[in-house]
């Protein structure tokens, strides 16, 4: 029988793979510990998955990393819900990035551009979503727990909520 450690025992590895074994599940809450951690080496592999593919891709160097992207997207995603249900926000929150990124691919595409040369477009919605993303990547990085649970959950750090003022009780001498 496999023992289950306390999430206050965990390093960013079991917080990797914890975001990896959890893929589809998009309600409840994580950590920013989870969320550093998963990043870490998403990146990590990212790097050297990218040095193998340039070695040996040749011209399917960016299929490769397409495939390596497509294959994390699902945890990525995942983890991103419910970082933000941990900061008391909805996931819907990255409904704005996605709609520009497919703006993009779009315009990119040639399916649809208002101009000669989509290229203005394509920078300008790029632009709107770095912008969009930096603003998420700052709430889920570095945002904390709302204390006690919330509308999606527990704590995931296990910390009780405070007292409210009209539950705490008074003793007169």
């Amino acid at each position: 029988m496999r023992k289950i450690k306390p999430l206050a025992e965990y390093n960013l590895w079991d917080h990797y793979l914890g975001v990896i074994r959890s893929a589809g599940d998009f309600s409840g809450r994580s950590t920013r510990s989870a969320f550093w951690g998963y990043y870490l080496f998403y990146y990590l592999f990212f790097i050297v998955w990218g040095v193998f593919c340039k070695m040996f891709g040749g011209i399917y160097t960016g299929a490769l990393l397409a495939v390596y992207q497509l294959f994390f997207l699902l945890p990525t995603v995942a983890l991103m819900f419910r970082r933000l249900h941990d900061t008391g926000r909805s996931g819907w929150y990255t409904l704005p990035i996605w709609v520009l990124l497919v703006l993009v691919l779009v315009v990119e595409a040639g399916l649809y551009s208002p101009y000669k040369s989509g290229i203005t477009v394509i920078y300008i919605l790029g632009f709107l979503a770095g912008i969009a993303s930096l603003c998420l990547f700052v709430i889920m990085g570095f945002f904390k727990s709302g204390p006690g649970r919330n509308e999606y959950g527990p704590n995931p750090y296990g910390v009780p909520r405070p007292p409210r003022l009209d539950e705490i009780s008074t003793v007169e001498i």
